[in-house]
């Protein structure tokens, strides 16, 4: 038996006709981008592969960092952040 079916209820089935279009073209969205990040990740995988034959470039260069101070060098430096310390505080009593 067949029921007639209301404004209301065709408004619902049409809505939800569409909430299913909706669905069905955010899977396949998902699934093409699912394939493109497959094939991103296996081309980066092939050169890590291939990067794994080659010697790292680094290998050969010196790292930068930190200059290493002598003993001598580093008292130097002491003696003369000390005056300008020094001429610093004596500027302020003078001034303030």
């Amino acid at each position: 038996m067949i029921r007639e079916v209301g404004p209301r209820q065709r408004e619902i089935c049409l809505q939800a006709g569409n909430h299913a279009m909706d669905l069905d073209n955010a899977i396949q969205q998902l699934y093409a981008e699912k394939e493109r990040l497959e094939r991103v990740i296996a081309s980066l995988e092939e050169l890590q592969r291939s990067a794994g034959a080659i010697p790292a470039l680094t290998q050969g260069v010196k790292r930068r960092g930190r200059k290493f101070m002598d003993p001598k060098e580093r008292q130097e430096v002491s003696d003369r952040m000390k005056k300008y310390w020094a001429a610093r505080r004596k500027e302020q009593q003078k001034g303030g």
